[in-house]
């Protein structure tokens, strides 16, 4: 079935790191039209809507570089959705998706070839892998090993379904994240003598820091309702890692 949240939410997040996208390609349109189909989706209850929005940089061939996203680094973007019959993207079907890319993309990055290595892909592209997770409700923010691994890597995300059903930055209760440029987190930290000890920490895998692609060192300005404005700053870590694991019967 198509995910038309899924596809909403990758337009919204590319849209809000403000990412270029190609010539002619209406993002809010595109938008527009995936919120009516989820609306349709829920009105005709039993029903499978299957309307293709045609979105040219996800699981699409590419056959021009106009047809890519273009990142904050002037890299291009390229996104993969798996169907949750492709498998949870792990051992030999991680390598078949690689290859797939590989295959979707050879075209415009003939040098890179074929490949089922990852780094080879991340050489060239910005890659975005979104996969069916298959995690019981305990298990539902950690980071599998894919996902950690992802994190260490430039150029490399991989998303859970499940995490990008909704977007997180519209939650009420989530308070306003303002990524700031290398330039102005300095300038704030030079303004106040700050060091990066000094300040509040946020950690690398945070849903809202992953949204905007935070990297370490980066710092975040977030506000709050009703409170002064508050200052972050990334760090290599992983939120998941503090999650205490459940007790198993021996």
């Amino acid at each position: 079935m198509t995910d038309f949240h899924v596809k909403k939410t990758i337009l919204e997040m590319l849209r809000d790191r403000n990412y270029v996208f190609p010539e002619g390609f209406d993002v809010e349109e595109t938008i527009q039209q995936l919120e009516n189909a989820m609306n349709r989706q829920m009105v005709e209850v039993g029903d499978v809507i299957e309307q293709e929005i045609e979105i040219p940089f996800i699981n699409r061939e590419i056959e021009d570089a106009a047809e890519l996203v273009v990142d904050d680094e002037g890299g291009f973007v390229y996104v993969m959705i798996l169907e949750d019959d492709q498998g949870y993207y792990k051992g030999a079907e991680r390598e078949f998706v690689v290859r797939e890319i590989s295959k979707k993309l050879r075209k415009v990055f003939p040098d890179m070839g074929v490949t089922k290595k990852i780094e080879d892909l991340v050489a060239s592209v910005h890659i975005l892998i979104v996969y069916n997770a298959n995690k019981n409700s305990r298990q539902k923010y950690d980071n599998s090993k894919y996902e950690a691994d992802a994190l260490k890597n430039f150029n490399y995300e991989i998303w859970p379904k499940h995490m990008l059903r909704f977007n997180v930055t519209k939650i009420d209760k989530v308070p306003q994240h303002i990524p700031l440029s290398k330039e102005d987190g300095l300038k704030h930290m030079n303004k106040f003598n700050l060091t990066p000890a000094h300040m509040e920490k946020v950690m690398i895998d945070d849903p809202v820091i992953r949204y905007f692609y935070g990297q370490p060192k980066q710092v975040f300005k977030i506000n709050r309702i009703g409170q002064d404005i508050g200052y972050r700053i990334v760090i290599n870590m992983s939120l998941s890692a503090f999650v205490p694991k459940p007790k198993t019967n021996r």
